[in-house]
């Protein structure tokens, strides 16, 4: 089962918009609502994988709900507040379905493959959303951006009669504009 959620950067458009300091009425009802219809989105989802007996799920969305720039950052919780109803029901969902849980995002640009839920990885992950439990099956890939020296695409495949069900290759544009291997060599 795939499906995509608009959950976005800058702490799900919480931080306030060009020329404001604090959001305003009208960002804090986008936000509500989208936030709101996210967390529906994210059940249904989950829902119709279980109905249809799926092998796995792929969520893909915008944000990077653990950027590397605010990740432990507990002193400015601001940073990523905003992810929390998100985070947590992509966590209750993800152990209930109990089977390969794939997500994909960009936005920190920073190519990271990890579990960021699981007993494995920092605490904190888990505990700057509230999640109190790991969750072991949900895996997460952020792919690069076009702030990263060396640009990629990434090639995934789904592959049901394996037991990860996901794999993938980086693929390295090697002729783009701009392009310096002394940079980033050729791949």
């Amino acid at each position: 089962r795939f499906g995509t959620v608009h959950v976005v950067g800058s702490n799900n458009s919480w931080l306030p918009w060009t020329g404001n300091t604090v959001p305003t009425t009208a960002q804090a009802a986008e936000y509500a609502a989208r936030n709101e219809a996210n967390v529906e989105w994210l059940e249904r989802i989950f829902d119709e994988a279980r109905d249809d007996r799926a092998r796995a799920v792929v969520i893909g969305i915008q944000a990077d709900m653990w950027d590397p720039f605010f990740v432990g950052a507990n002193d400015q919780p601001l940073a990523y507040d905003h992810f929390t109803d998100f985070v947590q029901t992509l966590a209750r969902e993800s152990r209930r379905f109990g089977k390969p849980v794939l997500l994909i995002n960009g936005d920190s640009h920073v190519f990271t493959d990890d579990f960021p839920l699981s007993s494995s990885a920092p605490a904190y992950l888990r505990t700057m959303y509230g999640v109190t439990s790991p969750v072991n099956n949900l895996h997460r890939i952020t792919t690069n951006g076009s702030t990263t020296a060396c640009h990629e695409w990434l090639k995934l495949t789904v592959d049901a009669s394996t037991s990860a069900v996901f794999s993938y290759q980086r693929i390295r544009l090697d002729v783009q504009p701009g392009f310096d291997p002394n940079v980033c060599p050729a791949g």
